[in-house]
């Protein structure tokens, strides 16, 4: 990021699965914060550093980069090393020579030993060395070849790379540009949003909602002050009237910090004024030094599909799809969410008597008719607020929310059986269908579970199935 736009080399490193000698190097797209890298292995170069050096024999070649690095050395673990972190070693004090401006041929004196020294600087990033014991020097042609391979070799590496750097750069932007449009399409509008300052720009448009708007409210792709007026006066004119004030609080700019404190994105689902479902998201892009929320992303997709699609998987999941009351699963499950938080109410169970035998002398299509007509009645006989459920076969359930006593119940249990008695079946005649019943009260005194409330209705059915006809019997404390 230091060196933004140019081509940056990474100290070497050895490869610790195959030992081969490796760099890096990086550069950023164009000013942006991408950063495309590159790994190369040094095999080659390190190979032949290795072929044409003889430490024992006084002779050692190696390549170092612009910074003092040591990219290729006969012994590997001299690789990385920086003449700043030791000057006394002959490599740090060659080097140090070099950085100081001491190219070509030179001869140095290290240690009581005087040596012979020759460098070339490749495409200003590196430099080959080679360092003979003065006594030596008859390997000096020898040297020089290397060096001469090392430079010609690095010089061709070096050019490939800026080639596939620049190819490779251009690609990645073409491909970053067509994946981003790609997830734009999904989106309506798209819209950047400076919080701080309180402005606004479209990335994205819909044309046909925003020529729906009054001009000095119509989005633009230029930046706009007052987003937060802007925001509000929008999604008050595209908005369902039952919709507006929770998308009202969604699209309030102040309380982002506090509503997105331990996430990146929030999203709201509401009807749109053409009664589509619509879905807004915020996505934080930025933050700024104090961790406060300075940009976010503000996008807008329309859901009536996905979202009608889900209703119904949801309603099916919760129906008894014979009656089109609720099943066990959900009713038991919203009854216990009203126990568990102390919500007082009157739980009822009903049977219907010698239901086998309507099968057995009607038939069981006009046994499943009986049950849906039992389901009605007990639904209409019940508030719309209150839980009505088929626990299966010829059982059903209730919960009325706030009914507590026997005089209360009283008013819905005389409803629902006089709904019982209107039904009208006319392949069962005269037959008159009966139902046994048992009640029992919650309340948050009685600090009992949803099971202990439904045990005490089961016994009270029970007591009124041993009298004839329709019967209706309330648990006693």
């Amino acid at each position: 990021m230091i060196h933004r736009g140019k081509l940056t080399f990474v100290d070497p490193y050895i490869d610790a699965q195959t030992g081969t000698v490796m760099m890096t190097l990086a550069k950023t797209l164009g000013q942006s914060s991408d950063v495309i890298a590159l790994d190369m292995s040094l095999g080659d170069i390190q190979q032949i550093t290795e072929e044409h050096s003889d430490v024992t024999g006084g002779q050692l070649l190696m390549l170092v980069d612009s910074s003092g690095s040591i990219i290729a050395h006969p012994d590997t673990s001299r690789i990385g090393f920086n003449c700043d972190d030791n000057r006394q070693s002959l490599e740090g004090f060659i080097i140090s020579m070099i950085l100081q401006g001491k190219t070509g041929y030179f001869e140095a004196m290290f240690a009581g030993e005087q040596y012979m020294v020759y460098t070339e600087k490749m495409e200003g990033y590196w430099y080959c060395v080679s360092v003979t014991e003065a006594g030596d020097s008859f390997r000096i042609l020898r040297v020089l070849l290397a060096i001469t391979t090392i430079v010609i070799i690095a010089t061709l590496f070096i050019c490939s790379l800026l080639f596939i750097n620049l190819s490779q750069g251009k690609a990645n932007t073409d491909t970053l540009n067509q994946r981003l449009s790609t997830a734009a399409d999904i989106y309506m509008s798209v819209h950047d949003i400076d919080v701080m300052n309180d402005r606004m720009c479209a990335i994205k448009i819909d044309e046909k909602e925003n020529d729906a708007l009054p001009n000095p409210v119509k989005a633009r792709y230029e930046p706009q002050d007052m987003a937060q007026e802007h925001l509000y006066s929008a999604m008050d004119l595209l908005t369902d009237e039952m919709s507006r004030p929770m998308v009202h609080d969604f699209v309030n700019l102040s309380t982002l910090d506090e509503r997105m404190k331990d996430t990146n994105t929030i999203a709201v689902e509401y009807m749109n004024n053409n009664n589509i479902w619509c879905r807004a998201r915020f996505i934080v892009s930025e933050h700024d030094e104090d961790g406060r929320i300075s940009d976010v992303l503000l996008l807008f997709e329309q859901i009536d599909a996905e979202k009608r699609n889900r209703d119904k998987l949801l309603y099916m999941s919760e129906t008894d799809m014979m009656t089109g009351i609720s099943n066990r699963s959900c009713g038991e499950r919203e009854i216990k969410d009203y126990v568990a938080h102390g919500q007082n109410g009157m739980f009822m169970l009903i049977d219907i008597d010698k239901f086998k035998c309507i099968n057995d002398n009607f038939g069981h299509g006009v046994g499943d008719r009986v049950i849906i007509a039992v389901a009605h009645a007990l639904k209409n006989a019940f508030r719309s607020t209150d839980v009505v459920m088929r626990l299966g076969g010829d059982e059903f359930a209730a919960f009325a929310r706030g009914v507590t006593s026997a005089q209360a119940a009283g008013y819905i249990v005389d409803r629902l059986l006089s709904n019982i008695r209107e039904i009208n079946i006319p392949e069962i005649g005269d037959h008159e269908i009966c139902v046994s019943a048992g009640v029992s009260f919650y309340t948050h005194d009685d600090m009992i579970s949803f099971d202990e409330l439904y045990t005490r209705a089961d016994h009270c059915t029970y007591a009124s199935k041993e009298h004839d006809g329709t019967y209706v019997s309330y648990y006693e404390n």
